[in-house]
């Protein structure tokens, strides 16, 4: 389903899916329901979060797992920080358990975040955790962002990513004078530039 169509659902079709995904007896089937209720779809598991929580894999880093904490990160609570809080301790975990950070932050997390970020050597995970660290921040407006943004900014090749962290750092007032003094040579600004001049002709 498309997250289009997945947001045409009402209230009693997404309580339908809900118990579907609940009678399911293996993972494989539950895993089309995690597809449904994730960030993605933009689309809030209608139940409760143990209903998710207590059917996560024992594959750590398992893409079924991937999806379901994605469908978690809807959610606030004490068990969801815990794990969270694990997942910031241990490269054992891999980064996209952070996404729980977005309804269970705490301050003094953002150093740990930087942490668990330069420890990614991979570029394609590198650039699914600057989505999730993203979305942490969006949804988390504090000081703390400094250090992962702008390690975000430093690292990545992405402008469009870029341009993400400078506005979350202007947003916590933690924007750094040196990355202000930068930004007219970004390219994303530059091609922006170019573009409005083109506009213009």
């Amino acid at each position: 389903m498309s997250p289009l169509a997945a947001k045409k659902l009402t209230a009693a079709q997404l309580a339908f899916f809900a118990d579907g995904f609940k009678a399911c007896r293996t993972q494989k089937e539950r895993f089309g329901y995690l597809r449904l209720f994730s960030p993605t779809a933009r689309i809030h598991y209608p139940a409760d979060a143990n209903d998710l929580l207590s059917r996560i894999s024992r594959r750590t880093n398992c893409l079924y797992n991937e999806y379901l904490i994605d469908s978690l990160s809807f959610f606030s609570s004490p068990e969801l920080r815990a794990l969270a809080e694990r997942a910031l301790e241990s490269d054992e975990y891999g980064f996209f358990y952070l996404a729980l950070l977005e309804k269970n932050y705490r301050t003094g997390d953002g150093e740990r975040i930087e942490k668990r970020l330069r420890a990614l050597k991979n570029k394609d995970e590198l650039h699914t955790a600057t989505r999730i660290t993203r979305n942490i921040y969006k949804a988390n407006t504090n000081a703390d962002c400094l250090l992962p943004l702008r390690f975000i900014y430093e690292t990545t090749p992405c402008s469009l990513c870029r341009s993400y962290v400078i506005k979350l750092m202007e947003k916590a007032n933690v924007l750094p004078s040196d990355i202000k003094t930068e930004i007219p040579f970004d390219s994303l600004y530059k091609l922006k530039k170019d573009e409005q001049k083109g506009k213009n002709l």
